[in-house]
């Protein structure tokens, strides 16, 4: 059932909302609240203890000021005059004033400081024996001067013979105590506590003491009044743990009626000791708070002084507290179930708008996957073509480096032909030169076989033409040689060439023979100058046709090694650009393979998109069920 409730994201972010709600305001309440009750706490124990505080200052005031009345009184010419009187045998002679007349001053400016500070209980002048000589009572209302009959003498109590002990200026104070008459308590109770002070002659000699009975009522409304709450609790101690004061009347001044009744009866040992300690403080007790302040009565003796204690039950004490938590906790229930019910309607807003979104989402994953689909196809179909199109330029590479390869084997041939072609021109040049030479020589024997032809009838020199005959013959012979060899050098062009140089070689032959024999055969030397000057002319005439033909051939030659140059420069070129085109051929492929790969990448890309839009629209489904 629970986990049914929570696959629903609503359900989940209902308890998110819940909870980021709830936490915060509890922390922050919860901090706001300590703090709030931390100060409240502190500010309530303060007052607390300002108001036991106060109390103590107006006591040690009125303390205080009792003190300086008695040395008032104790510096008071009257008083001063009496002691005069009664140290000149009942008269002042200074002034001429008796005894009574300084004891009926003295009783005047007594009633009149108790006409006006009606704390006092009695003020009296007691001599050095422990007689009262001036007495002046007030019950508050009534002031009364005690005559000397109703007099007493006070030298067996404490505060007479304590008294007389101190120093000028010194002040004696009494404990707390009940006022007593001849030895008895007086009833009703009057709390008093006596102020004295010595009082000495102008000799400095001990003339008795100036006592003033403080009515203690007046300190115990303080302590009365320090209560604001019927609640609290406050009370007065005296340094031994009794009851001064206390609510319930029957605890105090058990050491005086000897009922013992004391605080110890009420507290702890513990307690009992941090209050009498002299010092001032609070006390947690539980359920309550006890705060106390100390007062001591007199400067010179710290063993007599009283406690002021105020004592206050927490509910009480820290009542501002308990309704700052109630209504923190009202703010806190009504703000947690605004903010829940604003978030609930917020919630079901974005709700609506989460399952819209899904619903857009769905749709656009299943135009994602149908056009994934698609381009899967496209990509597949163009990774076929870009291998296809890889293998193509693979082969076409090859056979650019094979072509390559062929063009350099023909650049090589065509260098070859270049050189034979310039080696074959140099040949042809050297064969034409030599033709002309022998053309030269040839119309060099013609012009002699004209002349011999004309000079026949000169016979007697036929001695010396026939020998000029036969060193011609014999140079021709050379030049006809030369001329076959470098018709054997002009190949198929200076074939019939070499057939002329041949036959010229060997009519040389026959001339030098015909010229060695001349002198044999003279009758035949006219037809045989004849015949040799019809050959020479035959032999010029073909001499003339091989020069043409050297000729025609060189320039041949130079037609033919201009071509190879054009065949060579070209071959080159067509060389370069192949490899040019091997080269980015293969450049080419390079970026077909990288443009294989990218496909195939983008094959798997298209893949994974496909995947991981099948598994958005699944996470789309599976979101739109729990939503």
């Amino acid at each position: 059932m629970i986990n049914k409730f929570f696959r629903k994201i609503q359900n989940r972010l209902l308890l998110l909302l819940i909870l980021s709600t709830l936490i915060p305001v509890s922390l922050v309440g919860w901090y706001g609240i300590s703090s709030s009750e931390a100060a409240l706490q502190t500010l309530a124990l303060t007052n607390l203890t300002e108001s036991v505080t106060s109390s103590g200052e107006q006591i040690v005031n009125k303390l205080e000021n009792i003190s300086y009345d008695v040395l008032f009184f104790s510096k008071s010419p009257a008083l001063q005059g009496i002691i005069k009187a009664r140290d000149g045998n009942g008269a002042d002679k200074e002034t001429n004033s008796t005894y009574q007349n300084w004891v009926d001053r003295m009783q005047i400016t007594f009633a009149s400081m108790m006409a006006i500070k009606q704390s006092y209980m009695q003020l009296r002048y007691i001599d050095e024996n422990g007689n009262e000589l001036v007495r002046v009572n007030s019950d508050g209302q009534t002031l009364k001067i005690v005559p000397t009959s109703e007099l007493q003498n006070q030298a067996h109590r404490d505060y007479f013979y304590l008294t007389m002990k101190l120093k000028p200026g010194e002040i004696y104070v009494s404990q707390f105590n009940l006022n007593q008459e001849r030895g008895k308590i007086e009833i009703p109770y009057k709390p008093t506590i006596r102020h004295a002070t010595p009082v000495f002659n102008t000799k400095g000699e001990r003339k008795g003491i100036l006592i003033a009975n403080s009515l203690g009522k007046n300190l115990i409304d303080i302590v009365k009044n320090m209560n604001h709450d019927n609640s609290e609790k406050g009370f007065m101690l005296n340094q031994d743990g009794s009851y001064i004061y206390h609510p319930t009347s029957k605890k105090e001044w058990g050491y005086e009626t000897k009922t013992n009744e004391n605080v110890q009866k009420d507290y702890v040992a513990e307690v009992v000791t941090q209050i009498l300690s002299g010092g001032k403080g609070n006390i947690d007790l539980g359920d309550r708070v006890i705060s106390y302040d100390t007062v001591f009565l007199s400067k010179e003796n710290n063993n007599k002084f009283i406690v002021i204690v105020n004592q206050a039950p927490k509910y009480s004490l820290f009542a501002s507290i308990f309704v700052l938590k109630k209504i923190a906790t009202i703010i806190a229930v009504l703000s947690l179930g605004t903010v829940l019910g604003l978030g609930f309607l917020v919630l079901r807003q974005l709700i609506k708008l989460i399952r819209g979104l899904i619903y857009q989402i769905s749709s656009f994953s299943m135009q994602i996957l149908s056009n994934m689909n698609e381009q899967e196809q496209v990509v597949g179909q163009q990774f076929l073509s870009v291998n296809e199109t890889t293998a193509t330029l693979e082969q076409l590479g090859i056979s650019s480096r094979e072509t390559a390869e062929q063009a350099e084997a023909v650049a090589v041939a065509a260098r070859q032909a270049l050189t034979l072609a310039q080696e074959g021109t140099q040949k042809v040049e050297e064969t034409l030169n030599q033709m002309l030479s022998l053309r030269q020589a040839v119309a060099a024997i013609s012009q002699q076989n004209q002349r011999l032809g004309d000079s026949t009838s000169q016979i007697g020199n036929i001695s010396t033409l026939a020998n000029l005959v036969s060193d011609l013959a014999t140079q021709t012979n050379m030049l006809a040689l030369n001329a076959a060899v470098e018709a054997v050098r002009a190949g198929e062009y200076g074939k019939g060439f070499a057939v002329v140089a041949s036959e010229i070689r060997k009519l040389a032959d026959e001339s030098q023979q015909a010229a060695q024999k001349i002198n044999g055969i003279i009758p035949e030397i006219k037809g045989a100058i004849d015949s040799t000057v019809k050959a020479t002319e035959e032999s010029r005439k073909t001499v003339a046709a091989g020069v043409k033909t050297a000729q025609d051939t060189a320039e041949a030659f130079t037609g033919v090694r201009e071509a190879c140059n054009l065949v060579f420069a070209s071959n080159q070129q067509i060389s370069l650009n192949i490899k040019q085109q091997a080269i980015a051929i293969g450049q080419v492929g390079d970026e077909m393979n990288s443009l294989n790969r990218t496909a195939s990448q983008t094959i798997s890309g298209i893949t994974q998109v496909k995947v991981g839009t099948q598994k958005l629209n699944e996470a789309a489904l599976t979101l739109k069920s729990i939503v």
